[in-house]
């Protein structure tokens, strides 16, 4: 179902390609999101009308005295509308990636984590649903229209997977603005928890810390060193997969990608594909695309270069594999001094601990599902993930070391 949409994809990634955060020219801004929310809007409208069609023949079929055969005909029709209704929830999805692509154009990606998640826990805040269905959606694109007049960028929040806060989203700043747009001065208790939970997003973000996301004190800290990253290579390495299939390479020791090229007629032998890699831990990036779990990684729809890879990426064309060897993991941290063990519980995925002289139990230090998936979904460094965890060890290690030097201290006193 995809094919019918690719140069509509195609075309709208062309224009998020020429998208620039620092023209004054904001017109296009507003533009491309009118295209992106037509684009929404056609896929709401197909839903909706197959939703009619399973409605009427579930009620047929309820009705009619039908043989086994037509009984059967009809439940496979309602079946196949069912995965119609799948395929345009999934081409939505695409289209609001394109959206996620204009936010992380203006917003840097390590300022925007908060705003898709409820503000209380660590869960995923549940979309807004239909673009169609709502009665404010006028209003809305109204302020944007104005913020734009205004010379300042902004952006139906209902056109991205990852602010799930708020009506519009202002993107002037380094931290993104969320205003809730209401089509009346009524209050209840459903929007006085919106204000409430966009107040504490951004009273964390003016702060730096806050109870906020289900943990308490959640500090934000600023990187140690530039990130780097192997975007290039990957798009490389896929360009490359159309001619032969499939490809692999290492930018850096303990990191592997690899492309398989679905169109080519060619056999994959996975064992040969992981051979020298110790204890692989892998990363399917079509699956997470496919499962509409990218979260709020830097979209694929910009780390993807060329508009003709990105649809391959997105019909299946090209699989993409990002490898990370635990081996190496466990080599560097021991030149730390710590020990590691790999936990993946939904939350964790590394768990590091050290001795400290004065403490029964190792101090330990986690590093979140999330952040680890970075190095996959973002084609992050592993060095660089090394080199930024070794301050926060070590000011963890000094703070653990004044609780023990202000203990002997009170019981010298």
């Amino acid at each position: 179902m995809i094919e019918e949409y690719k140069e509509n994809i195609t075309n709208l990634k062309n224009k998020l390609n020429a998208l620039d955060s620092s023209s004054d020219d904001l017109d296009y801004l507003f533009e491309l999101q009118i295209e992106v929310m037509k684009s929404i809007l056609e896929q709401e409208d197909k839903i909706k009308a197959t939703k009619q069609q399973i409605k009427e023949l579930k009620s047929f079929l309820r009705k009619a005295r039908l043989n086994k055969d037509d009984s059967k005909k009809t439940k496979d029709k309602i079946d196949e509308l069912k995965s119609e209704v799948k395929s345009c929830k999934k081409i939505a999805y695409i289209y609001r990636c394109i959206g996620d692509g204009i936010v992380f154009k203006f917003i840097s990606k390590w300022n925007l984590k908060r705003f898709l998640y409820e503000v209380d826990s660590p869960e995923v805040k549940s979309d807004a649903g239909s673009l169609s269905n709502k009665d404010g959606l006028k209003n809305e694109l109204a302020l944007v229209h104005n913020a734009i007049e205004n010379d300042v960028p902004a952006i139906l929040t209902d056109l991205t997977n990852v602010i799930r806060h708020g009506d519009v989203c202002l993107l002037g700043a380094p931290d993104p603005y969320v205003i809730e747009v209401k089509s009346s001065q009524n209050k209840n208790k459903r929007v006085e928890r919106q204000l409430k939970a966009i107040n504490q997003i951004h009273d964390y973000l003016s702060n730096d810390v806050a109870d906020i996301g289900g943990v308490e004190s959640m500090r934000r800290v600023e990187l140690n060193y530039e990130e780097i990253h192997y975007n290039r290579i990957l798009n490389e390495l896929v360009v490359n997969s159309g001619s032969q299939s499939p490809l692999k390479v290492s930018p850096e020791k303990g990191i592997h990608y690899i492309a398989i090229d679905a169109t080519l007629d060619t056999e994959t032998d996975y064992e040969e594909l992981f051979q020298g890699i110790e204890k692989p831990i892998p990363f399917m990036l079509n699956t997470a695309k496919n499962d509409e779990a990218w979260g709020n990684y830097y979209p694929f729809t910009l780390s993807i270069k060329s508009s003709e890879s990105l649809y391959k990426f997105i019909n299946g064309d090209v699989f993409i594999i990002v490898i990370i060897d635990f081996a190496v993991i466990e080599m560097e941290v021991q030149k730390l001094g710590l020990d590691v063990e790999p936990v993946f519980d939904g939350a964790t995925a590394l768990a590091f601990s050290k001795k400290v002289d004065g403490f029964d139990e190792p101090f330990r230090f986690l590093a979140s599902e999330h952040y680890f998936g970075r190095l996959a979904y973002e084609f992050l460094s592993l060095e660089w993930f090394f080199k930024e965890l070794i301050p926060n060890v070590k000011t963890i290690e000094e703070e653990l070391l004044s609780q023990i030097a202000h203990k002997a201290f009170k019981t010298d006193s």
